[in-house]
């Protein structure tokens, strides 16, 4: 009811991935589907006013840069880019700098938020190492490789989402490490009947109280379906 950035992309991303599936199917194009594209280029435009001037989001246009914010909002942008709808290519490289400011900034930050953070920032600035920025008198840099070892390491103090998470980043590189993670988090699956499932009971992205079980499932069977799309648990 408010339209903050969260609310913003929660109501975004779902129209981008119904028009793009829409797309794919290459059905004739429709009245609902002109709506469709007009709510998609309207959200990515509250995006863009939303977007500080440093590159980061917050909840709103005037609070401060929040690290979870800004990593779902650098994605929702890259998906509509890779969806084929025109984006403000400065939008995602000053965000993708933001958010490896705001990784080095928070370095005691839940794991499961910091691997999120490396994830969309190997998916939308793949085509940059490094990423360098200027701040408290010295020159900085991110380099994904250094926070893909770290994610690794700090994988035993992640939930299932954060695993789910790191599997996907592993293999947007072809890491050979995603054999062994792929392996472990099949084995955390609960399954009941003919149903699957990956139970987390807090929210790690945003330290919130809120069961994120569904959350959690959707993508480690994302992750398991680009591996395997007939095994078994993404079925159940």
């Amino acid at each position: 009811p408010y339209g903050c950035t969260e609310q913003t992309l929660s109501s975004f991303l779902p129209n981008l991935l119904v028009t793009r599936a829409l797309t794919e199917l290459k059905l004739a194009q429709t009245e609902r589907l002109s709506a469709l594209d007009r709510q998609v280029s309207s959200g990515i435009q509250r995006l863009y006013d939303y977007q500080h001037d440093d590159g980061g989001w917050g909840w709103w246009n005037s609070d401060g840069d929040h690290p979870f914010m800004t990593a779902y909002a650098l994605w929702g942008l890259d998906e509509a880019r890779r969806a084929g709808v025109k984006v403000a290519g400065h939008r995602i490289s000053n965000g993708a700098r933001a958010l490896a400011e705001l990784y080095e900034t928070y370095p005691r930050v839940e794991p499961d938020l910091k691997v999120y953070e490396a994830y969309v920032l190997q998916r939308t600035a793949a085509d940059q190492p490094v990423i360098s920025w200027y701040a408290d008198g010295a020159d900085r840099k991110y380099t994904h490789a250094a926070a893909l070892d770290e994610a690794w390491n700090a994988r035993s103090r992640m939930s299932a989402y954060g695993r789910a998470l790191l599997l996907l980043l592993l293999d947007e590189v072809t890491d050979a490490r995603g054999n062994q993670l792929a392996q472990a988090l099949a084995g955390e699956a609960h399954t009941r009947g003919d149903l699957s499932w990956w139970a987390v009971a807090n929210d790690p992205l945003l330290f919130d109280a809120a069961e994120t079980s569904i959350e959690a499932t959707a993508f480690a069977v994302q992750a398991l379906a680009r591996r395997d799309p007939k095994n078994p648990l993404v079925e159940r």
